[in-house]
């Protein structure tokens, strides 16, 4: 059994199945039956593949749930063990089957769910408190609705960070269950059976729908291959989703759920959580299987690039921008109004901080730009430079990750943009990586401008 060795950055109170899947052509129509290909069998539930997705990415996670004393309930404590999450608090539940879900998946990756909840039916508010320390230490409780509402109300009244909940599937929940959760993550369907409404069918009425729900939680809708809708008060924003080449998307959702808990357990923003999420459930769309398919930090990282070596922004972690050098690399003449140039650098550097989830810094010459102050604002540190001051913002390279003491640590996952022959050799000399305007300037050609 998996004991505990430190408090967990994520909880889950949730469900644990055995997925059997049979590939199709096309799903089945009711009352139709249709011949498929040889079937798996592979751990799910959408509890334990929220907690896998987490624990791949890195976290440490913890599950509350119940499996049953058989072979499936076997394989399901096996898959939390090799993810590395702590099942401490899943239970063993003597003669009572395991959950089952029988999915099929066409090739559109498309699919049809039924869920047996078998001993996830017994999950009980005792069940949930006796794991009261650990939610009251997570950063992040995840819960979703494949257990009893009481022992999901149990989880929200005893977390003491961040609740995020993903209401599948779909039903009326307490206003007292509602109003105690942070963030809460429906599909279109989902948040229709929530707010009483028609399913939306655009972003229009999907804002709407999450208006009229109750309590002040922020709301992110997912979308499927549309990406995700994020309404947290005023702010509203629509994060693409990644294109992909998708077989089989049972497990997206629980992909985003657990990438988005890692992402605010690591104290991003929800938006830059959210963004984090939409890749990594795009990238989970790519296998087979909901927990065989989750992908670790370094795949998705890895897959942005298309190739090995193609992309040297992949292995960054800190992003260091000469921004006189890269506006005036364009062929376009941006730099004839120098402070729109900067501001629109700086824009579409939000979106690629925000995407690629590293920290850019962003080196000013000269006077400051109205409407851009000195300081870190969404993933962009700013910083104006005089040419004597120049050492001193070169400095920052090291400073701006907070490890002074690793020089050489912190440059090797350090990329500096410019084409500026002696800032390139002083960079090399540390043992940063340093690339031409070009490289950026093409990647940024994708991204949205962020709205000052």
């Amino acid at each position: 059994m998996t004991t505990r060795t430190h408090e967990p950055d994520i909880v889950v109170v949730g469900s644990a199945n055995v997925d059997l899947v049979v590939p199709v052509d096309r799903l089945p129509a009711p009352g139709q039956t249709v011949l498929g290909r040889d079937h798996l069998r592979v751990a799910g539930g959408k509890g334990a593949n929220q907690a896998v997705a987490a624990a791949r990415l890195g976290c440490r996670v913890a599950m509350i749930g119940r499996v049953g004393d058989d072979d499936h309930g076997r394989q399901l404590l096996a898959s939390l063990d090799e993810a590395g999450v702590d099942r401490s608090l899943v239970r063993l539940t003597p003669q009572t089957p395991s959950g089952i879900a029988l999915i099929t998946v066409d090739d559109a990756g498309e699919n049809t769910i039924a869920v047996s909840p078998g001993a996830n039916a017994r999950l009980t508010a005792a069940d949930v408190t006796d794991g009261a320390a650990v939610l009251r230490g997570a950063a992040v409780t995840l819960v979703q609705l494949e257990i009893d509402q009481e022992a999901v109300a149990a989880a929200v009244e005893l977390a003491g960070g961040i609740v995020v909940l993903n209401p599948a599937p779909a039903t009326v929940l307490a206003d007292r269950v509602l109003r105690g959760v942070d963030v809460l993550v429906p599909n279109r369907s989902e948040l229709a059976k929530l707010a009483g409404v028609a399913e939306p069918g655009d972003l229009a009425g999907s804002l709407a729908a999450a208006r009229r729900l109750p309590g002040d939680a922020a709301v992110v809708v997912t979308l499927g291959s549309e990406g995700a809708l994020v309404i947290d008060g005023d702010h509203v924003v629509h994060v693409p989703a990644l294109e992909v080449d998708a077989v089989d998307a049972t497990g997206a959702g629980d992909a985003f759920c657990g990438a988005l808990a890692d992402g605010l357990a690591r104290g991003l923003t929800l938006e830059r959580a959210v963004r984090w999420a939409v890749e990594v459930a795009g990238r989970s769309t790519t296998g087979w299987g909901a927990q065989p398919a989750m992908p670790t930090r370094e795949q998705v990282r890895a897959s942005r690039s298309g190739a090995p070596g193609s992309d040297p922004f992949v292995a960054a972690r800190c992003v260091y921008v000469d921004a006189m050098n890269v506006i005036g690399s364009r062929p376009d003449g941006w730099w004839r109004d120098r402070d729109g140039a900067v501001r629109r650098l700086a824009s579409r550097l939000t979106s690629f901080a925000a995407a690629r989830e590293v920290e850019v810094m962003l080196v000013i010459d000269g006077r400051p730009v109205p409407g851009l102050p000195e300081g870190p604002a969404g993933g962009v540190h700013v910083h104006y430079a005089t040419r004597s001051g120049r050492d001193a913002a070169d400095d920052r390279i090291v400073e701006l990750l907070g490890v002074a003491d690793d020089v050489r640590g912190v440059a090797a996952s350090t990329l500096v943009v410019t084409a500026d022959r002696e800032l390139g050799r002083r960079a090399r000399a540390l043992g940063a990586r340093v690339v031409g305007p070009r490289h950026l300037l093409g990647l940024l050609e994708r991204l949205p401008e962020v709205p000052g």
